[in-house]
């Protein structure tokens, strides 16, 4: 009874240890080369033994649990990238990783954009029984395309990751150009040509544009304003506190004024009435629409919504299909915006 507890192992570990030799945690297997690799991969089995790992170490790194060092993880990713292996299971659900790039946003405290997509993208691919898997700066190095079945990003940067995802479809999405991948957009050039038009027909004759950072949305929305409108101040709130901006725009006489975000509409106005005189009226003001806070508001605001419904709509449509047809090929998607008049 007080002796020591006999340890009995399961068959499959006992005819893992006869199938290969295992490579300690902390050496990468040499042999897992491409253009040296004639056999197949079916199984986590095959898969341990080609990697030169045991059956545990690589169900650690598959499901993301135990301590497994960075080089064998590497080493599994890779050979699973390059057979193209995906997990056996009964009934599986394809698994899309969504990109996100929530650091800014969160440092920012800001609130409306990337909630909006996400909550509406996940509803969309939950109803088509898509497992969702998300990934941000701190553990982008996770993508892998052996594991996934498909990737939707909704951050620019993806040239460090073309490699591993170029056998899966990939949708980048309000996103700029990229030839290797679809993309689905709101069209920002035209976001800005419509601020702009509004803002022409109220007669203000020098406006100004607010925008979060030098992204390519932001940059399309300025392009159009600017080629609509013959005098106009700019600011980036990424280089320059929203405060000295707008302070300096109205020290420079605009009377109209496009807040080219949804995420940041509250405090600017805040800040724009506590630096306007107290007889001074507001300049004529359009935004872009946030349907949470711009209908509610107090005088009403005009703005410019992108269609989100439709563009998650297509979006998911775009990448369970091609995950079905297992053909990854590049589709261009641009959706008009619409200017809302309060």
């Amino acid at each position: 009874m007080g002796g020591r507890p006999e340890i009995i192992r399961p068959r499959e570990r006992e005819e893992e240890k006869k199938d290969y030799q295992r490579v300690p945690d902390n050496q990468v297997n040499p042999n897992v080369r491409g253009d040296q690799m004639k056999e197949k991969c079916n199984s986590i089995y095959d898969l341990a033994r080609i990697a030169g790992v045991s059956y545990g170490t690589v169900s650690r790194v598959l499901n993301g649990r135990g301590n497994v060092s960075p080089a064998t993880r590497q080493v599994v990713l890779e050979a699973a990238t390059r057979y193209n292996f995906k997990p056996r299971m009964q009934a599986r659900k394809p698994t899309v990783g969504f990109l996100l790039d929530l650091e800014r946003s969160i440092a920012q405290q800001r609130a409306g954009y990337i909630e909006t997509v996400l909550l509406q993208l996940l509803n969309a691919l939950s109803v088509r029984g898509v497992t969702i898997e998300i990934f941000t700066s701190y553990n982008r190095g996770n993508i892998n395309g052996g594991l996934l079945d498909g990737l939707i990003s909704l951050d620019d940067n993806l040239g460090d990751l073309a490699e591993k995802v170029r056998n899966i479809p990939v949708l980048v999405l309000n996103g700029c150009e990229d030839d290797r991948f679809s993309r689905v957009v709101s069209d920002h050039f035209q976001s800005g040509v419509l601020a702009a038009e509004y803002l022409r027909e109220r007669k203000c004759r020098k406006c100004g544009i607010l925008l979060d950072g030098r992204n390519w949305g932001n940059l399309e929305r300025l392009r159009g304003f600017e080629e609509t409108l013959p005098e106009v101040c700019s600011g980036f709130v990424a280089e320059t506190p929203a405060h000295a901006l707008l302070h300096q725009m109205i020290s420079g006489g605009i009377d109209g004024l496009f807040l080219a975000g949804e995420d940041n509409i509250l405090e600017h106005l805040n800040i724009l009435d506590s630096i306007l005189p107290g007889t001074q009226p507001r300049p004529v003001l359009v935004t872009m629409e946030n349907a949470s806070i711009s209908r509610f508001l107090n005088p009403p605001l005009t703005t410019v919504a992108q269609p989100f419904s439709e563009m998650v709509r297509f979006a998911t449509e775009l990448i369970v299909g091609q995950i079905q047809e297992k053909q990854p090929r590049r589709i261009e998607k641009i959706f008009p915006n619409t200017l809302i008049r309060r």
